[in-house]
């Protein structure tokens, strides 16, 4: 369960910064297909983020904000 749990937080944590980078790469070259990896990397980052609170047991309300 240890490793689900971090591999849960790792999902999460990797999509969150992607979403980061492929925003600010956006910004500068302004190519469609970075936002689109955006997406992607928000899709990770709530998996990972579900992951962890079905390991937890804690409740899956307001999950794709963060809370």
């Amino acid at each position: 369960m240890k490793k689900l749990k971090l591999f849960g937080a790792l999902l999460e944590h990797i999509g969150f910064y992607s979403i980061l980078i492929f925003i600010i790469l956006f910004l500068v070259y302004r190519q469609d297909y970075l936002i689109y990896l955006a997406m992607i990397s928000w899709a990770f980052s709530i998996a990972g983020h579900i992951i962890e609170h079905k390991v937890d047991g804690r409740p899956m309300k307001k999950i794709i904000f963060g809370a």
